[in-house]
């Protein structure tokens, strides 16, 4: 999982210093069942949407009404709400400012549309 934690004050290390820290080590039991599993991986969906949504909110403060509105169109609405839609734009297992940069490239390019 973690080799090192990300440079200190980025904003990779605050979203990093949010983790807990079963997630940060990769820890798992030995009766660890694959139900178990499967609701850590909805854990783990959860936590990665909610990580990407409050980079957004921190790093566009001026345009949170376009955040939200990109946020609305990656996760859906209704039936087709899926926090799994944010995991092409991070990986919690190396945790920086350059494996967020896809997220700001998405928005990036959705604001120009």
């Amino acid at each position: 999982m973690f080799r090192d934690s990300p440079k200190k004050n980025s904003l990779g290390a605050r979203l990093f210093d949010l983790l807990p820290c079963a997630v940060r080590t990769g820890f798992r039991g030995p009766d660890e069942s694959l139900s178990r599993r499967a609701h850590q991986a909805l854990r783990r969906e959860k936590r990665t949407s909610d990580l990407c949504k409050q980079y957004l909110r921190l790093r566009y403060p001026d345009n949170l009404p376009s955040v939200e509105a990109f946020i609305l169109r990656i996760e859906g609405s209704g039936d087709s709400n899926s926090n799994s839609n944010w995991d092409p734009f991070i990986d919690l297992d190396s945790m920086t400012d350059e494996t967020l940069k896809p997220l700001d490239l998405a928005f990036a390019q959705w604001l120009k549309l």
